[in-house]
This record gives C-alpha cells, sequence and structure tokens, in this order.
C-alpha cells in the first residue's frame, strides 16, 4: 500500500504494522493520538527537515476601541481624545466607523489606559463615545505577537527607510554613497570602495549596533529592547528571520517521513506492552501466554536508539562557536 499521507493514514499504517488484523493490537485509540503527538514533536525538535527558515513580515498594529452606539459626532485624524472617568489620553489615528476608532496611548505611564464604559471625547472635534471593547495593538503593548508555529527568532532585519535603521530611504547615507560612487565602480578598483564599506559597518555596530530581543516559543511574544516611543510608531512594518515548523495540516508529506513512521511505531508498540505488562504470565485459551514484558522492552529499546539516531544523523549542527 502507499505510505501515509494523513494521520489517520499513518494510525492504520501502524496498526498494520504491528500485526493488524492478524492479532489485535491492545492501544486505545486516544493512547495512539498522544504517541504520534509525542513523536511529532520530537520530529519537530530535532529534525532538520521539519522546520524551515522564513522571513516574517509584521505591521505594528495601532490599539483600537469598539464603542456600545454610533459616535456623537466625528473624530478627526491626529486629534487627543480623553477619558473622563480614567483621565488617560490617546491619539486618533483614523475612526474607521463610527462605532469603531484606531488610536495609540499617548502616555508617560505605561500602565493608564481607557476603560469600559467610560465616555471619550475629543479635543478638537468634540466628539464623544461610550466604550465598551479595547483592543490593545503591538505599539502599546510593547511587542509583537509570533505564530506558536515558530521556534525560534534570529533577528529583525533593518532596511532603509525602516523605522529601527535611523535612515530615511533615498536619503540614507548609503544610497546616497552608492550613486556617487556608482559611475566609477565600474571603470576603477572595488578595493577603496569595499574598505570605506567596511568602515561603515564597523561604525555602524558600534554605535547603533543590532536589536536586542527576547522571545521564547512556548509565549509567542517577541519583545524588542528598544524605545518604542521614539524609535518606532505604529503602522511600521517588521520583517522577522525565524526558524517555523512545517506544519503538518499543511505539508502532507510529512505523515510519510521515514523516521516519524518508525518512531511512532516504536512509541506504540512501547505502549502496547505496557498496557499487557500487568498480565504477563496469565494463561490464554490455546495454551498462549501473554509476555507484555518482551513487547514493552522491545518497543523501549527501538525508541532509544531511533532517538540517538535523529540526534546524531538528522539534527542540524549549532550556528555558532563560543570560545
Amino acid at each position: 500500500m502507499a505510505l501515509p499521507t494523513t494521520r489517520t493514514q499513518l494510525k492504520t499504517y501502524i496498526k498494520r504494522r504491528l500485526g493488524e488484523p492478524v492479532i489485535t493490537v491492545n492501544v486505545a485509540d486516544d493512547q495512539l493520538e498522544e504517541r504520534i503527538d509525542d513523536a511529532l514533536a520530537l520530529f519537530q525538535d530535532y529534525h532538520f527537515e521539519a522546520s524551515e527558515k522564513v522571513y516574517l513580515k509584521h505591521q505594528l498594529s495601532y490599539s483600537n476601541l469598539v464603542f456600545a452606539s454610533a459616535s456623537t459626532g466625528t473624530f478627526t485624524n491626529n486629534e487627543i481624545i480623553r477619558g473622563q472617568t480614567s483621565n488617560t489620553i490617546g491619539k486618533v489615528h483614523t475612526q474607521t466607523s463610527n462605532t469603531r476608532l484606531e488610536f495609540v496611548y499617548s502616555r508617560t505611564n505605561d500602565s493608564a489606559t481607557f476603560t469600559v464604559g467610560e465616555t471619550i471625547v475629543g479635543d478638537s472635534s468634540n466628539a464623544s463615545a461610550t466604550i465598551s471593547t479595547i483592543n490593545t495593538g503591538d505599539w502599546d503593548n510593547q511587542y509583537v505577537p509570533i505564530s506558536n508555529l515558530v521556534m525560534t527568532v534570529y533577528r529583525v532585519l533593518t532596511v532603509d527607510g525602516f523605522a529601527f535603521s535611523g535612515r530615511a530611504g533615498l536619503f540614507s547615507a548609503n544610497y546616497q554613497f552608492l550613486m556617487n560612487d556608482l559611475s566609477w565602480l565600474s571603470s576603477g578598483s572595488a578595493i577603496s570602495y569595499f574598505l570605506t564599506r567596511s568602515h561603515m559597518e564597523m561604525l555602524n555596530d558600534m554605535f547603533v549596533g543590532d536589536m536586542q530581543l527576547r522571545f521564547n516559543r512556548y509565549v509567542n511574544k517577541l519583545y524588542l529592547d528598544i524605545d518604542w516611543r521614539n524609535r518606532v510608531k505604529a503602522g511600521d512594518w517588521l520583517v522577522v528571520e525565524a526558524k517555523r515548523i512545517l506544519d503538518p495540516a499543511n505539508y502532507s508529506s510529512i505523515w510519510s517521513d521515514r523516521f516519524l513512521r518508525d518512531y511512532t511505531t516504536a512509541l506504540v508498540k512501547r505502549q502496547w506492552g505496557q498496557n499487557l505488562v500487568k498480565y504477563e504470565g496469565v494463561q490464554m485459551p490455546g495454551g498462549v501466554t501473554l509476555n507484555g514484558r518482551a513487547i514493552y522492552d522491545e518497543g523501549n529499546r527501538e525508541v532509544s536508539q531511533l532517538e540517538e539516531q535523529i540526534q546524531a544523523r538528522f539534527e542540524l549542527p549549532p550556528e555558532f562557536l563560543v570560545m
């Protein structure tokens, strides 16, 4: 039969490999599902083909307010809004509808927020509305939400015109340097150009440096240790270099991977033996004696061998060397 391409086909493949329908594999469906999850977890953590390097783009979102009813009047872009109960101040980005408003907080105390049920009033438009829902955006949260499929974040890329770089597209030093020197690069030596660019990069590393970031795959939040108030603004784009797990729901060929098939089968065999250990030595009709311990030991030995194999043969080497 063909190799499995779905979770259900993998379950059937494992049972058939362990002896069904000739014999009964005494493993509950829930146990089978859990052993597949265990195998996937190890496969995704160690196997070099279970993940890929990606460049994820993300736009820092604005906070938004949803009103209990249509606002009285229309809030104008960039005006100041004030909470009548909390005394919190915000700055309007745009009113997207008569019941929804995008904004950012204008505060020195990051804990100050609007409250549900209070009324906000615009300083210049004198428009007002009562808040029913508050959704805090990335810029006000001061972190970037990350998919739970992302295992590692390497860096946040900087490009000309991007707020983190401190440069401004056509007016950046790099762009002007290239345009002024492009005419003689084709006819002269590139050595002086290379040395000058290297010197510029060294100065940039010394006085600007890369952004410091913090990320934990179980938190799903990317923290950037920067001055959010002065270096970035809502609406800016980020490009994040990361390693992301290949989701079997989108890449069905993962289910046919040889290591995943072998390791899942070994886990299920060990589970089968563990289920039968308590009946070891029981005499069955026909003179057959149950020996769950032998099945458990064989499965456990195969699991240990495969775990050593994935780290020795399929795990990528470290990407840096600490001296």
